[in-house]
């Protein structure tokens, strides 16, 4: 599902790239994952849900830099919906 590759650029870096197969698995199960977190958060009223991603958000926000791998550019969650 990923094939690892020594960096050109960094010969002690590898890199991870998906294969054809990995793209299939990936959608075969993401419709499913989407369903499992809209379950999750179904009871919550629009209000608890934007308090709950705004706190995530902020968890998120606040604690990317001590991952093995920050996210250089964090993507925009305003858009996100129930």
């Amino acid at each position: 599902m990923l094939v690892r590759q020594a960096s050109t650029v960094d010969r002690r870096a590898k890199l991870a790239t998906i294969t054809d197969e990995g793209k299939k698995f990936v959608d075969e199960v993401q419709p499913a994952m989407i369903r499992a977190q809209q379950c999750f958060v179904a009871s919550l009223s629009d209000e608890d849900y934007e308090t709950l991603m705004r706190i995530l958000t902020e968890l998120l926000l606040n604690s990317n830099e001590y991952g093995r791998a920050p996210l250089r550019a964090l993507p925009s969650l305003e858009s996100e919906t129930k």
